[in-house]
């Protein structure tokens, strides 16, 4: 019997593990007071992935900054990207491909140790399973291509693979 052995994600076993958050524009979320991507801030995180349902985020960021919490690219409603990986320790990286989520809930505690956001996303595309179907029109301006092209309407990317 043949045994294979898995090739170890992290470099000689250690690696720093990270998470960026960008924009709706794909521009890291930088904290206002530091000039620091806010993805150094964090103190947990988790993505929990369901085919049948919305997939859901909730990151954790402590700052001792209070106008985090005005951080415009955090609030409710706003497309945010999410991508994580690990840092080795000779500056070489491994990292997914950047998702697309939105932000569904923003919580914030301010106390004697600092700023504390709780924020909770869903999948960017959810909002597909809820969509009424388009209803293409005689009019060119509302034809199915352009509809596809524009991501259903949500700025998501759309692929159309045939299989014969």
């Amino acid at each position: 019997m043949e045994v294979k052995a898995n090739n170890p994600i992290l470099y000689k076993g250690t690696g720093t593990p990270y998470l960026a958050i960008f924009d709706n524009q794909g521009i890291p979320v930088m904290n206002p007071l530091t000039g620091i991507p806010l993805g150094a801030y964090i103190s947990s995180w988790s993505y929990v992935y369901d085919e049948e349902k919305e997939n859901l985020a909730t990151i954790t960021i402590d700052t001792g900054n209070p106008d985090t919490v005005d951080v415009e690219a955090l609030q409710e409603n706003r497309d945010i990207f999410l991508q994580w990986g690990y840092i080795f320790s000779d500056g070489t990286f491994v990292s997914s491909p950047a998702i697309n989520i939105k932000v569904r809930d923003f919580d914030c505690i301010f106390d004697s140790t600092g700023t504390h956001i709780t924020i909770k996303c869903i999948d960017g595309t959810n909002h597909l399973r809820f969509m009424p179907p388009h209803k293409p029109t005689e009019d060119t301006d509302d034809s199915m291509v352009k509809f596809l092209d524009s991501g259903c309407g949500l700025n998501v990317g759309v692929i159309i693979e045939r299989f014969e």
